[in-house]
């Protein structure tokens, strides 16, 4: 695994492990999920699981969820909600 230092925008991490995403969430399709550090799951890097460590850009020891990424919803107009 490595990753690139910078901001959060250009900050990119190879994982080792598969990503779980996309998947079902209810009616939805979570296509990531977000750690109390406000980071993606995606963002932290691997221990036994995808995304389960530290996450260097953030300082963040450990990946503790607070919610689900979820695709937009296309509404009938085309704009997503």
């Amino acid at each position: 695994m490595s990753y690139i230092k910078g901001d959060q925008k250009s900050f990119r991490l190879d994982h080792d492990v598969p990503s779980p995403f996309p998947r079902k969430v209810g009616d939805r399709v979570a296509v990531d999920e977000r750690c109390q550090c406000w980071a993606p799951r995606s963002h932290h890097m691997d221990t036994v699981g995808y995304g389960h460590g530290a996450c260097p850009p953030n300082e963040c020891e450990k990946f503790s969820f607070r919610s689900f990424i979820f695709e937009p919803r296309v509404t009938t107009t085309g704009q997503g909600k």
